[in-house]
């Protein structure tokens, strides 16, 4: 019996089924997302420093100094139940996305006719989520919820590393990687269970989806924690209330150093000491000492801007108002306003939560959210408009009698 192959067609976007915005609208879309930032950065200019007074001093916890330790409660996490939660999950949202991109790269691999690459692809997918999960795991989410749980002081005697990176708790790495890797089994089994279920010409489709959310993860990461935050060192909010404790002010200048700060190399006469405005940062880096053996804490202090936490949640979230762009089942309009409602109230919420646990000023989470949404934007644009080569992958009517295309 033969079987009738049907002619593909080439690609159009004016008929392919998904939503597309008129270049009228994506110019209104960015002068509102422009106008918002400005005006939320106006605000940040004149009370960055008051909004955390207000919203994270009465939810951190009285500075508790320990002998010439001089280690305080305050100077890691906050009394804020929510505020602790979100710090400890708040990129959540980005590495639960980024591992469904990854399973959709997985699913789409049947299509490729070489046999030692089709296995190759669908191998290293699965492998690399499994290392994102480890990695967020092993650096964050352990680490945070010890130290919310035990304090500062006991987690130092049980970091898997020592200030230097090297092995401090051969131990604790090893049970690290063993919870990183049942964590990395119970996100990426569900979601491979999820996708493997959806039809294959909507996992083509999605294909783009993949490409966009991977690619503004990986920037993100790069630009925010090796770029900016080692450049722009920013003491956070709740560093200064524990050198300042109860004498800290409304006035920003008055959260300047009462001490000799053991973790500020130069001391208290170090011309960066202090809270700065976001417009006024300093770009010569001065760095911390090392507190024992806290990793993660010395560099923490000055890791204010921007805001890492939200900038990789606004990316999971946003990545959510690309799926109409990208995926036919997902632009009718009840879903596109379901998107768009989820991704700006989850974004706020963690970028508020930041604020309140003291990590965080306005200009941070809104940066942040710029950063977060810009990269979105330009890799959406490039996948979907500019990137020519996808189209026979993300396109092509789906043939069920064939297995490769």
């Amino acid at each position: 019996m033969k079987i009738h192959i049907k002619k593909q067609t080439s690609f159009n976007k004016n008929n392919n089924g998904v939503f597309k915005l008129t270049k009228r609208a994506t110019w209104i879309a960015c002068g509102i997302v422009l106008g918002v930032i400005c005006v939320l950065m106006t605000i940040a200019a004149f009370c960055d420093y008051q909004i955390d007074y207000i919203l994270a001093k009465p939810a951190l916890p009285t500075p508790r100094w320990d002998g010439s330790a001089k280690e305080t409660l305050g100077f890691i996490y906050t009394n804020d139940v929510i505020g602790r939660i979100v710090e400890i999950i708040g990129t959540g949202p980005c590495i639960i996305a980024t591992v469904a991109a990854l399973v959709i790269f997985h699913q789409n691999a049947y299509r490729i006719v070489r046999k030692g690459l089709r296995l190759t692809v669908q191998i290293g997918t699965i492998a690399v989520a499994l290392m994102w999960v480890i990695y967020a795991c092993f650096f964050q989410f352990f680490p945070l919820l010890i130290v919310s749980t035990v304090g500062v002081t006991d987690y130092g005697k049980i970091s898997p590393l020592d200030s230097y990176g090297n092995i401090n708790n051969g131990y604790t790495a090893l049970l690290y990687l063993v919870f990183g890797a049942v964590m990395g089994g119970l996100i990426i089994g569900p979601c491979w269970l999820i996708i493997r279920r959806i039809n294959k010409q909507t996992i083509a489709e999605l294909l783009r989806y993949a490409f966009i959310l991977t690619s503004a993860s990986i920037i993100a990461i790069l630009l925010v924690e090796i770029a900016i935050k080692p450049t722009l060192q920013r003491e956070r909010f709740r560093f200064l209330y524990a050198y300042n404790g109860v004498s800290m002010t409304m006035n920003p200048k008055s959260a300047m150093w009462t001490s000799d700060p053991q973790h500020l190399i130069g001391g208290s006469n170090d011309p960066y000491g202090g809270f700065h405005n976001w417009y006024a940062l300093p770009i010569t880096p001065y760095g911390y000492g090392a507190p024992g053996n806290l990793p993660f804490i010395s560099e923490d202090a000055s890791k204010s801007f921007p805001s890492g936490h939200e900038t990789m949640a606004a990316v999971g979230f946003y990545s959510l108002v690309c799926l109409p762009f990208t995926c036919k089942q997902c632009s009718g309009k009840k879903v596109r306003i379901a998107l768009f409602v989820t991704a700006i109230l989850g974004s706020a919420i963690v970028g508020f939560y930041r604020i309140r646990a003291g990590a965080h000023y306005l200009s941070d989470v809104t940066i942040g959210t710029l950063l977060a949404v810009g990269l979105l934007f330009i890799f959406h644009m490039y996948y979907c408009y500019g990137c020519s080569y996808l189209d026979k992958w993300c396109n092509l009517k789906i043939n069920a009698n064939r297995r490769n295309i």
